[in-house]
């Protein structure tokens, strides 16, 4: 089950009371061993606490089910009840499989504020939460026996585990299709807006909701109050690539080579639709290990401008280890109408081998004498939302559902601290000089073909 609440909406202390339920109705036959997990195990020592403050102290617990206090292993990181019941603290990521109370497996997990911030800020880092989730949190339950497995928190990221949940379960519930999980949403209001009816009235009013969002507004941070109290990423109007116009423009063919036409076509609902193929190629700026992804995107442009993502490469690799990488795809998808490669620094060197290493080989590969030249006369910003924007917003550009990575750029747009935007830089490069002569910056100009002026030598009267 995963409870996606606003912030201060108790879906902590409903938790907690959950599991003081089911210790006061366990049996010594049937013991509760539950790990509550938070972003930290300090944080998770807390409510364990609050759970065993009400077991020591509830005078109604006492009255109608009994004392569960125990001398044996009673401590603020875990403690056992004198009828086996046993609760303890643990960290995000931290050790859990094969941890046993006597021959007992866990028989349930409760993942309260697992994420946040510091724990998501890389691709890295949220793909390690999702995987230590799959592969140690569920694996260590008992679900054989019943076992459950909670998750509750609020988005902190588009590409975050719980984020995830919540957009699959929209999903299968719009195709009619089972879903593992019971999800449980709660923005402060009804609709997720300023103006909709609260949720919690006596606690979260409309007037205390919006003195709350004043504080945001005010401190420059208005998409973190709808991230805490409204479940969405950003706030409304701050987005510059919308999920809705992204996804309706989905496409799911595949790639094929015409013989007879001697021309690429995706195989649409039984239609070809041609085009040609471009490439663009974003070398990372650095060579340290923490540096920006290098990106090639290879893009199949229509007569129709219709902008189809075939294929992208995104790692961290060394400068000649992408040259090899841009020559494997250029073989795989040739022929290539243009190669645009980004020429600032360093990029203009991989270029230039590029050039000199193809003459070499026999493989003449089209863009790379010109490159892309004014790249950093504009804002990323600006060139991005100019460009591209447009594009999204009409339904030109086709992503596949299973571009991920390029999705969450995109959404995450303009990168935060730990964000990146590689594979949109990529993407970018490979839309230019799609069509006449295309400018920095997104805007098409058609090229202008100019008569020669003839000069004559006024002395001898020879042309020059």
């Amino acid at each position: 089950m995963s409870l996606i609440w606003s912030r201060d909406h108790a879906k902590t202390t409903m938790a907690a009371t959950a599991i003081l339920h089911k210790f006061c109705y366990a049996t010594r036959q049937s013991p509760e061993f539950i790990a509550w997990i938070g972003e930290a195990q300090e944080q998770a020592i807390d409510n364990v606490k609050w759970v065993m403050s009400h077991l020591e102290s509830n005078r109604l617990i006492h009255k109608y089910y009994g004392d569960f206090t125990a001398k044996k292993r009673w401590t603020s990181k875990e403690f056992i009840t004198n009828h086996g019941c046993r609760l303890m603290a643990k960290g995000t990521t931290q050790r859990l499989r094969g941890r046993k109370e006597g021959s007992t497996r866990f028989t349930g997990m409760v993942l309260d504020d697992f994420e946040s911030e510091l724990n998501t800020k890389t691709p890295e880092a949220r793909s390690f939460i999702k995987d230590w989730v799959v592969s140690a949190v569920y694996p260590a339950i008992d679900m054989d026996k019943g076992g459950f497995l909670w998750c509750n928190g609020t988005i902190v990221h588009y590409d975050s585990f719980l984020n995830g949940i919540r957009r699959d379960y929209h999903e299968a519930l719009k195709a009619k299709k089972p879903f593992a999980w019971d999800v449980l949403e709660c923005p402060a209001t009804e609709d997720g807006t300023l103006e909709g009816k609260p949720m919690w009235e006596s606690r979260w009013s409309t007037e205390k909701l919006k003195q709350k969002y004043q504080f945001y507004l005010n401190t420059g941070r208005p998409s973190k109050f709808f991230q805490e109290y409204m479940n969405k990423v950003r706030a409304p109007g701050d987005e510059i690539f919308n999920e809705e116009d992204i996804k309706n423009a989905y496409y799911t063919g595949f790639l094929k080579w015409d013989e007879g036409r001697g021309s690429w076509y995706i195989l649409i609902d039984e239609k070809k639709v041609y085009g040609n193929i471009y490439f663009g190629v974003d070398p990372a700026t650095s060579t340290e290990s923490n540096r920006d992804y290098s990106t090639i995107v290879v893009t199949l442009v229509t007569e129709e401008y219709d902008y189809y993502v075939i294929n992208y490469f995104r790692e961290r690799v060394l400068p000649m280890d992408l040259a090899e990488k841009i020559f494997e795809f250029y073989k795989l998808y040739k022929p290539v109408k243009r190669v645009n490669i980004e020429t600032i620094a360093y990029q203009e060197m991989l270029r230039d081998y590029m050039w000199r290493e193809s003459k070499k080989r026999g493989v003449f590969i089209p863009g790379l004498e010109k490159g892309i030249k004014g790249y950093g006369k504009t804002s990323k910003k600006d060139r991005l939302f100019e460009g591209l924007q447009p594009m999204f917003k009409m339904g030109a550009i086709h992503l596949k559902a299973s571009q991920i990575e390029f999705l969450n750029e995109l959404l995450a747009f303009p990168a935060k601290t730990g964000a990146t935007d590689d594979i949109l830089d990529g993407f970018w490069l490979s839309t230019q000089f799609t069509s006449g002569f295309q400018r920095i910056g997104g805007k098409i100009r058609k090229a202008v073909i100019r008569a020669k002026r003839i000069k004559y030598d006024w002395v001898t009267g020879k042309r020059k």
